[in-house]
């Protein structure tokens, strides 16, 4: 009996870039090209795909840009956040109160296909233990309808991810503070929050995050 083989022994892989395994405690491991992605969750096999999403970790640089409602000030933000893959590349977002009609959004428009699947999804987190239970509202409009979610910040990084086909050649990705009468959802004071890993990807479900 030779005992137990490796993984890596038995399989190999061929990937130009690095990849995410995402680990059972929800983090991230970040793997070298070529090197197989495998660890307390199994091993991970994802099919190849494209993050559309420009500066998909780096939110003070364009085409994201404030898209706030007349009269309200825009997120403030601060990068060097711990991320999910042990980096500090996540940044922080100071988000003002809002009004019933209000909102102070951080947003990116991206080209698409029209009538194909696309999956968008992002990573957030409560930046302090204050913020923990405030709601952040993530939006995207694919020509074809809108979607928005309000998601219960924790101080555990979260995905949330949405899949949808565009009517269109355009895809609206936001993310922030509305009130009700924008998000459907109940208004609330200022908060803070820590985003990271926002992609876009064609596909009919979410992959590993690709920066």
């Amino acid at each position: 009996n030779a005992g137990p083989t490796s993984i890596a022994s038995l399989l190999t892989c061929s990937r130009a870039s690095s990849g995410y395994y995402t680990k059972a405690d929800g983090t991230l491991q970040n793997c070298s090209s070529n090197a197989l992605r495998y660890g307390t969750n199994g091993l991970v096999v994802e099919e190849a795909r494209t993050n559309i999403c420009l500066q998909s970790s780096t939110f003070a640089s364009s085409p994201w840009a404030n898209t706030n409602h007349s009269g309200v000030a825009g997120p403030t933000l601060t990068a060097g956040q711990s991320a999910p893959d042990g980096t500090t590349t996540a940044t922080k977002f100071d988000f003002p109160a809002v009004s019933d009609a209000d909102y102070s959004i951080y947003s990116q428009t991206v080209t698409v296909t029209a009538a194909a699947a696309y999956s968008q999804s992002i990573y957030v987190k409560a930046a302090t233990p204050g913020d923990v239970g405030s709601f952040l509202v993530v939006y995207a409009n694919d020509g074809a309808g809108s979607w928005a979610n309000r998601i219960t910040l924790t101080s555990s990084w979260q995905r949330l991810t949405y899949t949808g086909a565009p009517s269109g050649t355009s895809w609206l990705f936001w993310f922030g503070s509305a009130g009700n009468a924008i998000s459907g959802f109940a208004n609330q004071g200022a908060f803070s929050a820590l985003l990271w890993g926002a992609q876009l990807e064609a596909g009919s479900f979410a992959t590993s995050y690709i920066p």
